[in-house]
């Protein structure tokens, strides 16, 4: 296997499980999705609606990552999801941001001269790695870390 291949491996794996979450019942993705996203979601869609840093109109708020928040923002504005809509292209940011820490990953693991297949385990690892498919179905900022 090559290293392309388990980046697109790892990714697609990331993909599926991502889709899966998006066709299961609200109840089931509630309880994937934690709390905390659907504060982020209703913040983006306020500030994309012109009612500022509020998550009800009137209250402000800034108890959030901001440059998630931003990220959030700018696909609340440019597209104009749904609000499951906006929850399955956070899920699909997280993807993307995943698979933009595999490639810095292997990078970093041929910096170190570790061998092809140790730069292959690695990307695989991160990126199947329960916590990083957990992480991944969050729609949080640690997609960025």
């Amino acid at each position: 296997m090559s290293l392309r291949s388990a980046l697109l491996l790892g990714v697609a794996v990331q993909f599926i499980l991502v889709a899966w979450a998006l066709v299961q019942p609200l109840t089931v993705l509630t309880r994937l999705v934690p709390d905390d996203a659907f504060y982020y979601f209703q913040i983006a869609r306020m500030l994309a609606a012109g009612e500022g840093s509020v998550f009800s109109p009137g209250e402000p708020t800034n108890g959030y990552h901001p440059l998630w928040q931003g990220a959030l923002w700018a696909l609340a504005a440019g597209t104009h999801p749904t609000r499951l809509g906006l929850v399955a292209q956070a899920l699909v940011l997280c993807v993307l941001c995943n698979a933009g820490a595999s490639v810095l990953l292997a990078r970093l693991l041929a910096r170190t001269r570790a061998s092809a297949s140790q730069q292959i385990l690695g990307v695989l690892f991160y990126l199947l790695s329960p916590w990083s498919l957990l992480m991944t179905l969050g729609g949080l900022e640690t997609a960025l870390w």
